[in-house]
């Protein structure tokens, strides 16, 4: 089965490190809510 999950977040421009960090936040989420 596959599982989608869609994150929306407010990007910082040139924070490249802090922008990833959100992403990966926003996948662990997903994740444990079962996508």
């Amino acid at each position: 089965m596959l599982r989608i999950a869609v994150a929306q977040f407010n990007a910082t421009v040139g924070d490249l490190a802090g922008n990833v960090e959100r992403i990966l936040e926003c996948a662990a989420q997903a994740k444990l809510r079962g996508a």
